[in-house]
């Protein structure tokens, strides 16, 4: 009877090996034969550097983004028929190409 189930626990095992075998080889050939595709991007080095500047109607700087952080429309009272033009300069002044959006929070406070 000890013969018996000893035989039993040595296929056991055997296979046990063979399957954790088989197992460690398909993860393997998995992981080598799998293909990844990169079509439109390119990969490069560089610098990315941005300048970023707001102008007045006359084309006078006001703020420079590098050094201050001021909103670009600053002022406060508002009366019937004031209008206010401002103009900003985004240039790369990187080496590296440069997609931007431009994003405008605006407060109405309770009007």
């Amino acid at each position: 009877m000890d013969k018996k189930v000893t035989r039993k626990a040595l296929w056991a095992s055997g296979l046990s090996i063979i399957i954790a075998l088989a197992m460690l080889f398909g993860v393997t050939f998995a992981w080598f034969s799998d293909v990844a595709s990169n079509k439109g991007n390119v990969i490069a080095s560089g610098n990315l550097a941005i300048s970023v500047i707001g102008y007045d109607a006359n084309g006078n700087p006001t703020v420079n983004f590098k050094d201050e952080h001021d909103p670009i429309i600053n002022e406060s009272i508002w009366e019937p028929g004031l209008a206010n033009t401002k103009f900003v300069k985004i240039q790369n002044i990187g080496t590296l190409g440069l997609k931007y959006e431009l994003t405008f929070v605006t407060y109405d406070q309770g009007l």
